[in-house]
């Protein structure tokens, strides 16, 4: 099984969301790219999966020592799904623990963020002041990722569509710039804002400081998972195909030059990425 910690040549990823039309080819998907992301590091804190189920949220969360290897490919073994967060905590702020370990959760939303936003010791009362009490109670770390979360779900909440399922693309790419418009007035326009939110039918990404690529694959060739064993020895495996399996793969905090990568431009408030359940990516400038 292959650790995923840094090697030469891979680039470093600590996000990554995985959005596809089939929920039994995750294996397959994350294991032919593994050229292409690199996923954990050298220190880690802690790490979390969080993935939808038949309609259902399911979470893996665990702070960890700083020097236990993260498998990525063992984490998600056994899940079925075609929406993924999956994140590696470097802590910045907030101690090791099972609260502060992203992705983080509110009834359907999931959110995982790379970055560290200026100033938050001081601006913290003032960042929550910004998110309706009913809402703020659900707050239950010290991390300045789930302050950002929350004023995200803030401004969804202003719309009357918090617990609406279909809410779409542009709604939560409005959402999100309302809540980093938020972060820029009362810590300064310089925080990290390197971020993805799901419902579970739309997955939205935001490059705001680190670099972040993604790829968008139309079936996959001889799949490295499911490859058949010869039955005369000497022989080679016989390759399977997926010829309908569709995928969008985004590496949140990394830029990978693997072939059929692409980097998330670079834009001084931000850039969105953000694909919907017909697998159509759109990348917009805010």
């Amino acid at each position: 099984m292959r650790t995923f910690a840094h090697e030469a040549g891979h680039a470093m990823t600590r996000m990554i969301g995985y959005f596809a039309n089939q929920t039994d080819r995750i294996q397959c998907a994350l294991t032919s790219e593994h050229d292409a992301i690199d996923f954990g590091a050298e220190r880690v804190d802690g790490w979390g999966v969080g993935s939808y189920q038949f309609g259902e949220v399911l979470m893996r969360k665990r702070p960890t020592d700083p020097r236990e290897p993260v498998k990525l490919l063992d984490v998600v073994r056994d899940l079925r799904t075609g929406c993924m967060l999956a994140h590696v905590r470097a802590a910045t702020v907030g101690a090791r623990s099972l609260d502060n370990t992203h992705p983080f959760r509110h009834h359907q939303w999931l959110f995982a963020h790379a970055g560290t936003l200026p100033r938050f010791a001081e601006a913290r009362r003032a960042l929550r002041d910004e998110i309706p009490e009913h809402l703020a109670r659900g707050i239950r770390g010290d991390t300045d990722s789930e302050v950002l979360f929350y004023l995200f779900l803030a401004a969804v909440y202003r719309t009357g569509h918090l617990d609406d399922p279909d809410l779409d693309r542009a709604g939560i790419m409005a959402a999100l710039g309302e809540a980093a418009d938020v972060v820029d007035r009362v810590c300064g326009p310089d925080g990290g804002l390197n971020l993805l939110v799901t419902n579970g039918r739309t997955l939205v990404a935001l490059r705001r400081g680190a670099p972040m690529s993604w790829t968008r694959r139309n079936g996959l060739r001889d799949c490295p998972v499911c490859r058949k064993a010869p039955e005369i020895a000497g022989r080679e495996p016989r390759r399977v195909d997926h010829e309908s399996l569709r995928y969008v793969l985004i590496a949140g905090d990394a830029l990978s030059t693997a072939s059929g990568w692409h980097e998330v431009p670079a834009s001084p408030r931000g850039t969105f990425l953000a694909v919907d359940r017909a697998l159509e990516a759109q990348v917009t400038a805010r």
